[in-house]
């Protein structure tokens, strides 16, 4: 039990009436903690008390009541044979911190791709047990998008349950923990201080786009292929292409684009280019040649005195 507590007894005497119902509080070492008389019920022979355990410490206790009726003053005819119960009081919330979340972590990037992904952490109450452990997951401008309950692993202290991030448009979101422990109290033991925050949930593909130049592009010389990418989410992580492919052989050539970004979608996209051949008695040396060759050049040698623009210098063959 946490905060308040009712406790409630039917008490008869055949004869005499009632006088008095007292209750006694004993921790389970059997140390008085605390005596109240408790008030009867209108003209019925129900006796009520209520009583705040946050001014016990937590632990387990023993109530046992202690009733009197009306003869010799109420000094005569005592029964203290009635224990009520024995009661477990414990108003700390559950331990928890954003440490016991071991799963999503802060910053994490998260997609379908991954499989369904696990929430979950570790709790543990001192007093008494775990009732229930919710994950609240919010957007990052604080719009609740989902609430899920837990379930406890076999016997240990973690509590976990499976999501689908395409459920979610893309974007960061903040996960907290709602704990509550076994006590009839409600939220009374409540914790909802655990949260990580800015995890990513990205389901799209990267966006690319891929060119090359020049084209067409004469055989055994340089082309330049750029791939052009983004991603608004996640970021690229990865690009896979070929900057300058082969240009070997005329004809229509292909190169492929591969992006990856780090919630691991990908995105492919290939492009075509055209090789053609060297002109007759060109050879490729890293550009498009002009038709000539060393070949058809001839190398002559002259002297001149004078060059007028009236008198021009020719040389013959």
């Amino acid at each position: 039990y946490s905060r308040n507590l009712t406790i409630n007894v039917t008490v008869t005497d055949a004869l005499a009436g009632v006088m008095a119902v007292v209750f006694n509080i004993t921790n389970s070492s059997g140390l008085q903690n605390a005596t109240y008389t408790a008030a009867r019920e209108g003209t019925t022979n129900q006796f009520s008390l209520s009583i705040n355990t946050s001014h016990f410490p937590d632990g387990v206790f023993n109530v046992t009541i202690f009733a009197n009726d009306t003869t010799d003053g109420g000094r005569g005819n005592l029964n203290n044979s009635a224990l009520v119960a024995t009661f477990r009081f414990d108003n700390t919330p559950p331990v928890v911190f954003a440490g016991n979340i071991s799963s999503p972590t802060p910053g994490s990037n998260n997609s379908h791709l991954d499989g369904l992904m696990k929430l979950n952490i570790s709790v543990v109450d001192v007093t008494s047990s775990i009732r229930a452990v919710v994950f609240n997951v919010t957007s990052s401008s604080g719009a609740q998008n989902a609430t899920y309950t837990a379930t406890r692993e076999g016997d240990t202290h973690f509590w976990s349950v499976r999501i689908n991030t395409s459920h979610f448009p893309d974007g960061r979101f903040n996960i907290t923990l709602k704990v509550n422990d076994t006590t009839s109290g409600g939220n009374d033991n409540l914790n909802d201080s655990a949260k990580t925050a800015n995890v990513i949930m990205d389901n799209t593909p990267p966006s690319i786009s891929l060119s090359c130049a020049p084209d067409p592009v004469t055989e055994d010389t340089i082309i330049t292929c750029t791939c052009s990418n983004s991603d608004t989410t996640s970021n690229v992580k990865t690009l896979t292409n070929a900057l300058n492919p082969s240009t070997a052989g005329t004809g229509s050539h292909s190169t492929t684009c591969t992006a990856l970004d780090y919630a691991n979608n990908t995105a492919s996209t290939s492009t075509t280019f055209n090789v053609v051949a060297l002109p007759s008695g060109t050879s490729g040396s890293g550009s498009s040649g002009s038709g000539a060759t060393n070949s058809d050049v001839q190398k002559k040698t002259g002297s001149w005195t004078k060059v007028k623009p009236d008198n021009p210098a020719v040389m013959g063959n």
